[in-house]
Formats: structure tokens, C-alpha cells, sequence
């Protein structure tokens, strides 16, 4: 099983979108009652962590 070593430094990441796209994100974080940045942290670690529940919910 492979065990990531934790790091406490935060990182940035930027994403080229199209506004549609950008849009889209924003309509599904706020029905999460999440912020976009949030949202999307915790959409791309659900496959790392097993977590697929949302798959169908968009």
C-alpha cells in the first residue's frame, strides 16, 4: 500500500477553463455549499480515496 508522506506547505494551481466551464463549477460547488477552490480539491481526491458517491449526482 503506498502511504503519501503529509506536507503542510499549501500549494497553487491554476486551471485554464472556458467560462461555460467555469460556470458549471461554480453551479455544482454551490450546491455543496462549497467554495469553487474547495469543490474542486475535493472532487479530484474522491477517486484517490475510494470516494465515487458523486459520480452520478451532475
Amino acid at each position: 500500500m503506498y502511504v503519501r508522506e503529509a506536507h503542510h506547505a499549501r500549494c497553487s494551481y491554476q486551471i485554464r477553463a472556458l467560462p461555460e466551464q467555469r460556470d458549471l463549477i461554480d453551479y455544482a460547488a454551490s450546491l455543496l455549499g462549497k467554495n469553487r477552490s474547495d469543490f474542486m480539491l475535493e472532487v479530484v481526491g474522491e477517486p484517490c480515496t475510494g470516494g465515487g458517491a458523486r459520480s452520478n449526482m451532475f
